[in-house]
């Protein structure tokens, strides 16, 4: 059959593939911290993190040198501290890995809106890489993809 003719995969079937992506994603990231490793590369997503958690304490969230011990300064708009805020509560550890494995499992279900080929990605040494550093390539993806979900709300 080809491939433009197949039926799409059901709504109710892609989240129950996507589902096991997000967990392996989060599970492949967490580990209980350790704090030499994160002193010589923390995830991107820590200063987002840190921010957030400094933003909800009525700090600035662009003093995140001043509460995180990493010398680099946050240089993103507000927007981004307040996605990374539903994580802040969480300890650091639980936080990547949640955040891992959600952006993964949001991939996986905007990938296979059409078909289920793209879920290669997933295997793919980008997919793993961008987990392991806490990037926001995979909700870019997904936002690009599915356009609900790059829409802002007016």
């Amino acid at each position: 059959m080809d491939a433009e003719r197949a039926t799409p995969p059901t709504r109710d079937a892609r989240l129950f593939v996507a589902a096991p992506v997000g967990l392996l994603s989060g599970a492949l990231l967490y580990r209980p911290w350790d704090p030499s490793f994160s002193s010589r590369r923390p995830s991107d997503f820590y200063l987002f993190w840190v921010a957030a958690r400094g933003w909800l304490s009525d700090l600035s969230p662009y003093d995140t040198t001043l509460h995180s011990g990493w010398p680099v300064p946050l240089l993103y708009p507000m927007p981004a501290v307040l996605a990374a805020a539903p994580f802040a509560w969480l300890p650091w550890d639980v936080a990547r890995a949640a955040f891992a494995g959600l952006s993964g499992g949001i991939l996986a279900f905007a990938a296979t809106r059409r078909a289920w080929w793209p879920l290669a990605m997933c295997a793919s040494g980008p997919f793993v890489a961008a987990i392991s550093v806490g990037q926001w390539s995979r909700l870019f993806v997904a936002a690009a993809i599915l356009p609900p979900l790059g829409r802002s709300s007016r």
